[in-house]
């Protein structure tokens, strides 16, 4: 790496070739405005860095989903069922900060950041003459934390659900695998499984994260 030149090593380096100090301290006075404007750009070019690393916008995203091929869903009942069989595909084919597993069904982030959850379910079962509930949580497995169930009403003699919801997250622990459970409701049984999405998103300035 290159030593840095200052009026000081100049003046030594003359004094050791023979100038006198007087002389080499005169030889050298220009040196000194050089180095002023030197360290004035610098200060500049680092204050300009700053506010562009301030300005970008960094961004995540990722999923999983069931692509054009219906699956037989468990049972439903009080309990819940994790949804880890039902993908057969990825969202995007590169995400960005999201580590996406249709095999296991499971999302995991390498950022602690505010994070959108989209969730769509289709799915549907034999009617009933009776109305029935059941609910969908953000379950964390690492943690072994599940989130508050969002319930889904089931109307009397309804073959069937659409259901969509987005919320957001804070994900504190990078790395925490998080998995879609549904269940803890009424007994539905004969499900297939349609359609399904499971994916996240955030979009954030890299100046919050400084």
């Amino acid at each position: 790496m290159p030593r840095l030149t200052t009026p000081f090593n100049h003046a030594a380096e003359l004094i050791d070739s023979g100038f006198s100090e007087q002389r080499a301290l005169r030889q050298v006075s220009g040196d000194w405005e050089s180095l002023v404007a030197r360290v004035s750009q610098n200060e500049a070019d680092i204050l300009q860095l700053q506010q562009v690393i301030v300005d970008l916008t960094i961004a995540g995203y990722g999923g999983v989903e069931l692509v054009n091929s219906p699956t037989t869903g468990n049972d439903l009942g009080a309990g819940w069922d994790t949804l880890d069989y039902i993908y057969n595909g990825d969202f995007v084919t590169t995400p960005r900060g999201v580590v996406q597993d249709f095999v296991n069904g499971t999302l995991s982030t390498t950022t602690d950041s505010i994070w959108t959850v989209n969730i769509i379910l289709s799915l549907t079962f034999p009617e009933l003459n009776q109305g029935r509930e059941i609910e969908v949580r953000l379950f964390n497995q690492t943690q072994s934390l599940g989130g508050a169930g969002v319930p889904i009403p089931i109307a009397r003699n309804q073959p069937g659900i659409y259901f969509s919801a987005s919320f957001m997250i804070d994900v504190v622990n990078v790395n925490d695998v998080f998995v879609l459970q549904i269940g803890n409701g009424s007994t539905v049984t004969g499900i297939t499984y349609n359609g399904a999405r499971f994916h996240v998103s955030h979009v954030s300035d890299l100046g919050a994260l400084l």
